[in-house]
C-alpha cells in the first residue's frame, strides 16, 4: 500500500484561517450537544425511577384503599354490637 505525502503544502493565510472562526457556531453546536446528553441522562435516570415511583403510588392507594374499607367495617361493627348486648342482657 502507497501512501501519499504532501510535502509541499501551501500555508493557510490568516484570512481564511477568520473566515472559519465563528464562536458563536461553536457555541451553539456545544449547547445543543450539551442539552441532548442532559436531556439523555434525565431519560436514564427516569427509567431506573419510574418503577420505584409506579410501586410507592400503588403502595400509597392500596393503604388508602384499605383504610377506608377498615373504617367501614368498623362502624358496622360498632352498630352491631350495642345490639348484641341487649340481646344478652334481656335473656
Amino acid at each position: 500500500m502507497k501512501y501519499k505525502l504532501n510535502i509541499n503544502k501551501p500555508e493557510v493565510e490568516d484570512k481564511e484561517i477568520e473566515e472559519f472562526k465563528n464562536f458563536h457556531r461553536v457555541l451553539r453546536q456545544y449547547r445543543e450537544k450539551r442539552r441532548s446528553k442532559s436531556l439523555h441522562n434525565v431519560l436514564l435516570r427516569l427509567n431506573k425511577q419510574l418503577p420505584i415511583l409506579i410501586i410507592s403510588i400503588l403502595m400509597v392507594l392500596l393503604i388508602i384503599y384499605f383504610s377506608k374499607i377498615l373504617k367501614k367495617v368498623e362502624k358496622i361493627e360498632q352498630k352491631n354490637l350495642p345490639q348484641q348486648e341487649q340481646k344478652y342482657q334481656r335473656k
